[in-house]
């Protein structure tokens, strides 16, 4: 006979039967959003289940990675959960969203207010969906999802010794297959489920909500005056009054930069009580 020690800071396993009905639940769940994304993304991915398995909160949390971008789903009231992504693989979601076609992840790099907005609405309108209308337990779930959590490693969300159900799953592509992790505490799970779903509800208009989505999005327009080079011995000994000798002709227009490149050039001015730009040339 062979002795296996047992652990007793690792919670046990699920119910059998709970087990199936959530690996069930989350597979169907992945085969729709999948079909849906095949139709709706300029360039497909798949979501997978890799596996689960139950964890205590601490350790579970401890072992995010720093740069994790995390955000709290609260899937009903009292019914909170984590959802962590490496930043590589956030990049890339975004980039093909964007119409980028990858062959491998971009990058890791901090994210943009562009990025985490344009992830946000991934989540909400592309990626939720799917789980909402394949969800078969008795009580409906809402998802809302909470501002992202800076720093997720040390995150109050969960008691140190709170059960954990731990989802892996992966984004499968052209740029490989990526795993992240959905946190799921046991305790607000349980309850009864049932066989029937409601059915697919018509996401036909998902391009025309991602295109409304990105031509709201907010962009910086920085107006470059032009540009001084002073030695350090000059720029040390600048008091208020100084004038600087810029680059920039009286006679020649400006630039507007948009995150750091030239776009457009025009010509300052005012309106009313306010400075303003008048837009004389847009740069291909």
């Amino acid at each position: 006979m062979t002795v296996t020690p047992y652990n007793f800071r690792k919670p046990g396993r699920l119910n059998v039967a709970l087990e199936q009905q959530i690996r069930s639940w989350i597979e169907t769940a992945c085969a729709l959003a999948t079909r849906r994304w095949r139709q709706d993304l300029p360039t497909p991915f798949e979501l997978v289940l890799v596996d689960s398995e139950t964890q205590r909160a601490r350790p579970t949390l401890l072992s995010l990675q720093d740069e994790a971008v995390a955000h709290p789903l609260a899937l009903r009231q009292q019914l909170t959960t984590i959802l962590a992504w490496p930043r590589p693989l956030v990049l890339a979601v975004v980039s093909t969203l964007l119409g980028d076609a990858l062959t491998e992840l971009p990058e890791n790099r901090e994210l943009t207010a562009v990025d985490e907005s344009l992830f946000e609405f991934f989540l909400r309108d592309m990626l939720f969906p799917s789980f909402v209308e394949t969800w078969s337990g008795q009580i409906p779930i809402r998802p809302e999802l909470g501002e992202k959590i800076q720093h997720p490693r040390w995150s109050k969300i969960y008691q140190p010794e709170d059960n954990l159900l731990i989802v892996n799953l992966a984004i499968k592509g052209a740029f490989g297959e990526h795993p992240w992790r959905w946190l799921i505490p046991l305790g607000q799970l349980s309850g009864s489920w049932r066989d029937n779903t409601d059915g697919e509800q018509d996401t036909a208009n998902t391009p025309e909500r991602l295109a409304t989505h990105i031509q709201e999005l907010p962009v910086e327009l920085c107006v470059k005056l032009g540009i001084a080079n002073l030695p350090l011995s000059q720029l040390a000994h600048l008091q208020i009054g100084d004038v600087i000798l810029l680059d920039q002709a009286v006679n020649q227009p400006l630039s507007i930069e948009i995150e750091g490149e030239a776009k457009l050039t025009g010509w300052p001015g005012k309106l009313g009580n306010r400075q303003a730009f008048r837009i004389e040339h847009w740069k291909q």
